[in-house]
């Protein structure tokens, strides 16, 4: 998969909105006819139509997480960031594969982890996200920073 994706062609340039409206025209008329009327190509019409179903999809590939799953694995991290035990990016790519498994999601990972494709995906659509190497932070600094300690600074140094 390219990074940087530029499309080329106007194909698929109809809404669901007008694939729904062409299939329901096409069961009281033909779907040659309601593909005209709507401008949508008729082998499209045709296959939704067999299919009733009109979820509007393009190429082969389909995406393995929804919206909220994504969200939750964000979420995840930043759970993981606030602990003091940030992941690299080798580390999430093997949770999001254990967490497709875990869903029991069929997807195109390789060996169980994914793959840096889609992990440059996920961070195009989650800018927020930072991975890389973790500092070790030490179990007494980890502890030291809680709220009457930091306080306490603040009213010593006034």
């Amino acid at each position: 998969m390219v990074s940087n994706y530029k499309r080329k062609s106007n194909r698929g340039k109809w809404t669901e909105k007008n694939l729904e409206r062409a299939m329901e025209e096409a069961t009281r008329t033909s779907v040659r006819a309601a593909a005209k009327k709507y401008n949508i190509p008729f082998s499209t019409l045709l296959r939704h139509h067999k299919k009733q179903c009109s979820i509007k999809y393009l190429g082969r590939f389909r995406p393995v997480f929804t919206e909220e799953e994504e969200i939750a694995l964000k979420n995840h991290l930043n759970k993981m960031d606030d602990l003091f035990y940030g992941l690299t990016p080798s580390d999430f790519k093997n949770n999001v594969g254990e967490f497709a498994k875990k869903l029991g999601k069929s997807h195109r990972f390789p060996k169980g982890c994914a793959g840096k494709d889609w992990l440059a995906g996920f961070r195009k659509r989650h800018p927020s996200v930072v991975l890389r190497t973790p500092e070790p932070t030490s179990l007494a600094r980890a502890r030291g920073f809680n709220r009457p300690q930091v306080e306490r600074f603040y009213d010593l140094l006034k």
